[in-house]
């Protein structure tokens, strides 16, 4: 209700971060690891994404959470899933690192819709194991 975001240690809990940079409260956060980024979400209707630091390239708090409003991602990215292509499909596997997966993707033409419908029995029928597609 603070308007703000505080990041933890999980291993240690203790406080790293606190983020404030919305007028109203937050109600959303996501995160993506592999691009090191975070996103929030208020409801003064903003969305700010951050670069995420590893913690151990600076030592400076503030440079490790800096807001990178208006970054465009690339390529497949700033497409909704919807609007992905089979191409945008497997390069995203490859992004993720779930090579074992582009084949099987490729073998069924899996593109953006079908990846937006797929059910546990299809990814059953795909043979992709509990674990490496969610």
């Amino acid at each position: 209700m603070d308007k703000s975001i505080t990041i933890y240690d999980a291993n240690l809990g203790t406080q790293l971060h606190t983020l404030k940079q919305h007028d109203r409260c937050v109600t959303a956060v996501a995160l993506s690891p592999v691009l090191g980024l975070m996103a929030t979400g208020s409801m003064d209707r903003s969305v700010n994404v951050w670069r995420i630091g590893d913690g151990y390239e600076e030592t400076a708090a503030e440079s490790q959470w800096a807001p990178c409003q208006g970054r465009k991602l690339s390529g497949h990215s700033r497409l909704l899933l919807a609007d992905w292509t089979e191409e945008n499909a497997q390069r995203w596997l490859l992004e993720e690192e779930l090579d074992e997966l582009v084949l099987i993707f490729k073998a069924n033409n899996i593109d953006g819709p079908e990846m937006n419908h797929m059910s546990k029995e299809t990814v059953a029928e795909l043979g992709i194991e509990d674990g490496v597609y969610m």
